[in-house]
């Protein structure tokens, strides 16, 4: 991902980004492979197939996201996993934690996609 492009954020390079999604199909150094059950610019992130972590700047919460995926991505392999097993067991969750969890899993998955990506 080009950080020459000035529709795209690049927060952590190589791992983090920003960008209105609605522009997602003109900018071709993004990755993306759509996902055909949902339009493009109703997520509020999608992991590339190089394993960056793709955040949309057009939904309301995006400042949100962008802080708790920071710290999620921050964390390393034993903690993610220790956090969200400590979700998994909490029997009622805020919506905040429930979002929290959810950038867990992402983070995983988006690791996953960059290990692969690697070989």
């Amino acid at each position: 991902m080009s950080e020459l492009n000035r529709n795209i954020e690049v927060i952590i390079p190589g791992k983090l980004a920003a960008v209105k999604f609605s522009y997602i199909p003109f900018i071709p150094e993004i990755e993306y492979t759509p996902d055909p059950d949902q339009l493009a610019y109703t997520e509020a992130c999608r992991i590339t197939d190089g394993g960056v972590f793709l955040l949309n700047k057009d939904l309301p919460g995006y400042e949100l996201l962008k802080g708790i995926v920071r710290k999620v991505i921050r964390l390393p392999l034993h903690r993610l996993n220790r956090e969200r097993a400590k979700l998994a067991n909490k029997k009622a969750k805020t919506p905040y934690e429930d979002l929290y969890g959810l950038c867990l899993e992402a983070e995983l998955e988006r690791r996953e996609k960059a290990k692969r990506g690697v070989r």
